[in-house]
Parts: C-alpha cells; sequence; structure tokens
C-alpha cells in the first residue's frame, strides 16, 4: 500500500514546491520582498520612546533629536512629559494636564514651540503639564489621563485633550497603523487598543506580532501574512465611531471624578461629524484646525509634523478658549509669542 501511495505523495509534494517557487519568483518579480525587520525609525533610532507595560510606551527622561528637517533637539522629564523653557512656577501652583498624540508633544520643534509651551507662558496662575505622546490615539491618552491621576498629584483642576482624527484609527489598531509601528527588534507592534466583536469593547494590552515561518526569507509568506492581518484588523468607520464616543465618555467620567473640566481641543482631521457628535453628547469642544493645514509653509521641512507657525495659531486658539472661559490669559504673550 505504502509503495502504491508514495509515488503519487511526492509527485503532489513536488508540484506543490514548485507552484511555491513559481508564485515566490511571481511575487518578486511584481516588487514584493521578505519581512525586513527594521525597527521604527522615531521610536527606537532617535531614542525617545521606552516601553510600558500599561501605556504601551512613553518618553524617555533625556533630550532627543528629531528625525525631521532641522533635528529640534525635544527634552523630556522623568515623568515622561515635554518639558519647555518656562520651568516649574511657584509650590502650589494648580497643574493642567495636557495629552494627545506627537502634535501636541510637539515633534519637530524646539522646546519653546509647542502649543502647550505658549498657553503655559500666558498663563500665570497654573502650570501647563504637556503629557502629548507620539503615537497616541484616544485610548492611550485615556490610560494617560488615568495614570497621571491614580498616582499623588497636585490640584489639576482642567485636562485638554488635543484632538486628531487619525486617533479613531489609533484606537483600534487596524494593520495599517500596526504595521508603522515596530518593537525594538523590528516586529510589528500592536499598541494598548480596543477590540470590538459586534457591539461588545475589550481592551487589549500591548503585544507584538509574531513572525510566521519564513517571513523573512520569502516574499510569498510575508505578502500573506500582511493580508491575514489587515482582514483580521479591518475596522469601518461606524466601528470606530462606535469605540470612540464611548472612550469619550470614559475619559469625561475620569477627568470629572478627579474635580477636573475636560476641554477638547480639535487639531488637525476631525471631521465635522465627529465634531458634531462631541458637541451633542456635551463635551466641550474647541475647533483649533486651520483648513490649509497641509501648507508646507505649516510643516516641518515642508512635509513633516507642524511646526512652530501651526502651534502658535493652536495656542492662540486654546488661549481664547481658556479666556473665554474665565481664566487669566496674559494678552501680551498671545499677541507675541
Amino acid at each position: 500500500m505504502i509503495r502504491r501511495i508514495a509515488p503519487l505523495v511526492a509527485l503532489t509534494l513536488g508540484a506543490l514546491l514548485v507552484s511555491l517557487l513559481l508564485g515566490e519568483a511571481m511575487f518578486r518579480a511584481l516588487g514584493f520582498q521578505p519581512r525586513r525587520l527594521q525597527p521604527n525609525l522615531n521610536f527606537w533610532v532617535t531614542g525617545w520612546a521606552a516601553m510600558d507595560p500599561e501605556l504601551g510606551w512613553v518618553s524617555r527622561e533625556g533630550a532627543f533629536r528629531s528625525v525631521e528637517p532641522g533635528n529640534a533637539l525635544m527634552s523630556f522629564g522623568p515623568d515622561g512629559r515635554r518639558l519647555d523653557p518656562v520651568g516649574p512656577k511657584a509650590p502650589g501652583t494648580p497643574k493642567i494636564l495636557v495629552v494627545g498624540c506627537s502634535y501636541t508633544e510637539g515633534e519637530g520643534v524646539p522646546d519653546d514651540q509647542p502649543y502647550p509651551y505658549l498657553v503655559n507662558r500666558a498663563l500665570p496662575d497654573f502650570e501647563v503639564l504637556n503629557f502629548g505622546t507620539g503615537g497616541y490615539g484616544t485610548y492611550q491618552s485615556l490610560l494617560r489621563i488615568r495614570s497621571y491621576f491614580r498616582a499623588p498629584h497636585p490640584p489639576t483642576p482642567l485636562v485638554i485633550y488635543g484632538f486628531n482624527g487619525h486617533h479613531l484609527i489609533r484606537n483600534v489598531a487596524p494593520a495599517d497603523w500596526v504595521s508603522m509601528l515596530t518593537t525594538r527588534d523590528g516586529r510589528y507592534l500592536v499598541p494598548p487598543h480596543i477590540s470590538l466583536s459586534g457591539s461588545r469593547m475589550t481592551a487589549m494590552p500591548e503585544h507584538a506580532v509574531e513572525l510566521w515561518p519564513l517571513e523573512t526569507r520569502s516574499a510569498l509568506v510575508a505578502h500573506l501574512h500582511a493580508v491575514v492581518m489587515r482582514k483580521l484588523r479591518h475596522r469601518n468607520y461606524q466601528e470606530l465611531l462606535m469605540v470612540f464616543h464611548p472612550l469619550m465618555q470614559q475619559m469625561a467620567e475620569t477627568v470629572r471624578a478627579n474635580g477636573a473640566a475636560l476641554l477638547v481641543v480639535g487639531l488637525i482631521g476631525v471631521l465635522d461629524d465627529q465634531a458634531a457628535l462631541l458637541r451633542k453628547q456635551g463635551f466641550e469642544y474647541v475647533d483649533c484646525q486651520r483648513a490649509d493645514w497641509m501648507n508646507p509653509e505649516l510643516r516641518v521641512g515642508g512635509w513633516g509634523h507642524p511646526n512652530g507657525r501651526m502651534h502658535e495659531h493652536w495656542g492662540k486658539c486654546v488661549l481664547k478658549a481658556l479666556a473665554d472661559r474665565g481664566y487669566a490669559v496674559q494678552d501680551e504673550v498671545v499677541a507675541n509669542p
């Protein structure tokens, strides 16, 4: 029996091997390549990121050069917040906690240009703490708020969330976002995110995407893994909204439970329906977007993150919103940032 089927098995295996080799040759001819393990340039090569079991990653203490034109020096404190030249204010000064992504952090600009710095300069009665962190979305910003209030902290009557429309995508970690993030050894990094099954939301911790066998040697295997990852991690726009609004409610509840108010500031890419829903749900939302935000004159080196001019616009917008809410703002700082 074995002698009868052995030739058939050998023929089948041979045909399969030939098919795989032809498929591999075809994929390479089409420009596909085996997976190359390359650490994320911004995260690991510049050295500012440190892994964190709760938040995914945080900014390391120290000063690091941006990879964008000008290579601005960016300074971070031991708690992970972006430092600014204003320095600490008088002991007992109430704090304003600012969270968000790299646009709030000020990626690509020096310490005296991020909009939280401009706000800090103009508020003599408050000290602004800039905990914006590159790559964060709504969910990681919420985790940062929880971490801040859970630890001993000074009086903090206000939290500002710098909202970038891309945060909706980051909250659910689809394949296109995951493929932009890596561990230090170059594997794909899935950040802390919300997994959605029907209407059920589950908080998921950070983890690496393990390599498939031969993925670093075979273009075919690497492509198949990418296809499967896109299929499994796909989310449509309505699902993004299904996750975003409960997260915003949790953010508001966390802030309120700690005796603070929440101000949501639209920075870039916030759609009209997203802003309308935030206002409808009772959030204090301030639209600080510029229609020409893609203008090269507003971006570092003409193509990178928002530059000092854009941060100046955001800073003035936030300060006007705070002045409208009764905060004492030094007008000369707004006029001459």
